[in-house]
C-alpha cells in the first residue's frame, strides 16, 4: 500500500515518539484515506534495537527490513504506521 500523503502522518506520530523506544501505531484504512489522525492507535513498544521484541509483534519479514533500515542509527525513537499489516511511514529522531 502505498501513502500519497506520508508528510501528514509524521506530525501526528510524534504523539507517540517514547524515548529509547521503536513504537508500533496502527490505523485503520477508511481513517487512512480520510487522513483522520484520531483513527491512530498504539499497538505495542519494544526497546530500541530489540529486533527480537519487534519480530514477534511484525513477524520475521517486516523486522528485517526495519533492522536493515536502521540497525546501524543512533536513534532516539522510532515510530512505524501500520494499516492492516502494511508499513505506511515512520518517523525517528537521532543524537
Amino acid at each position: 500500500m502505498k501513502e500519497e500523503n506520508e508528510e501528514f502522518w509524521w506530525e501526528a506520530l510524534d504523539d507517540f515518539v517514547v524515548d529509547d523506544e521503536i513504537v508500533i501505531v496502527d490505523i485503520n484504512k477508511a481513517d487512512l484515506v480520510d487522513n483522520n489522525s484520531d483513527g491512530l492507535i498504539e499497538r505495542d513498544s519494544v526497546d530500541m534495537k530489540d529486533w527480537g521484541a519487534l519480530e514477534k509483534i511484525l513477524g520475521e519479514e517486516e523486522m528485517k527490513l526495519h533492522k536493515l533500515d536502521f540497525e546501524d542509527e543512533e536513534l532516539t525513537f522510532l515510530v512505524f504506521l501500520y494499516c492492516d499489516g502494511e508499513y505506511i511511514t515512520s518517523i525517528q529522531g537521532d543524537y
